[in-house]
């Protein structure tokens, strides 16, 4: 029997066993937010970013990849075809099994799904050619022990490629939101969906983030790591991306 509780009553990860009998788990912050994730504006985001890492994938077909933080899947569902194969890795229940039914309605033979948190622990014996990972990173506070952890779980010539926000001014003001009003009630929903998205990302429901990433200072770890060659670039700018607010994405890829 499992139970979840809201996250915030305990620290993330916590598990308990009331008297002896069963595990109590937390809820994930992104649980609440897995129904309508799946907007317009993310599923053209997803297939930008997807884009961007297909750049980087060389003999895939012959390579295992895990999509670390998939949520929905957005990103790595588009790359199945360019990979031998991937897993599907994240903390949020809800997100984790709509990606299981996307796979599942697509007769996908070469996807398969891990619940897992890889800040708390990463399953014994997983390896992998590929761990991409799309607007996951700032949500890790302590990201330099976080990435020593994943790259042992690289094998050898394998590579790790991140996506996320460039770091931007912590004051600087959030956008209004522009809500058009539709006829279609559906699509207002989504677009209302969307913006409730921008609006909680980082807000109360989460906890800590960063206010995106310094390209130079998570080179200068990466290069700390075991891996021969590291590159980053900025490769996308869009509007109230990034907690209502205008931002940019930026690619690092790095080879053992």
């Amino acid at each position: 029997m499992e139970i979840l509780i809201p996250r915030g009553f305990l620290p993330i990860g916590t598990k308990l066993v009331i008297l002896g009998y069963f595990e109590v788990e937390m809820m994930s912050e992104f649980d609440p937010l897995a129904e309508g994730f799946d907007t317009e504006i993310q599923i053209e985001t997803g297939k930008i970013i997807s884009a961007a890492i297909r750049e980087y994938i060389i003999d895939g077909k012959e390579k295992t990849a895990i999509d670390y933080g998939c949520g929905t899947g957005l990103v790595g569902l588009e790359l199945l075809d360019a990979f031998k194969s991937i897993l599907f890795v994240d903390s949020s229940i809800n997100m984790l099994e709509i990606t299981k039914k996307k796979i599942e309605a697509i007769d996908a033979d070469n996807a398969d799904t891990l619940f897992a948190d890889f800040v708390d622990e990463i399953p014994e014996g997983l390896k992998t050619d590929c761990l991409f990972m799309s607007r996951v990173l700032h949500h890790v506070i302590e990201y330099e022990p976080f990435l020593a952890q994943i790259s042992e779980i690289i094998n050898p010539a394998g590579h790790l490629i991140i996506v996320d926000f460039d770091e931007i001014d912590e004051d600087m003001p959030e956008q209004e939101a522009e809500i058009q009003t539709s006829p279609d009630s559906a699509n207002a929903h989504q677009q209302s969906e969307h913006h409730k998205h921008n609006d909680q990302h980082g807000g109360d429901i989460f906890h800590d983030m960063h206010m995106g990433l310094d390209q130079t200072i998570l080179l200068q770890i990466i290069n700390k790591l075991p891996f021969a060659k590291a590159e980053s670039k900025t490769f996308y700018h869009g509007k109230k991306i990034f907690r209502n607010r205008d931002a940019s994405l930026f690619i690092l890829h790095a080879q053992k």
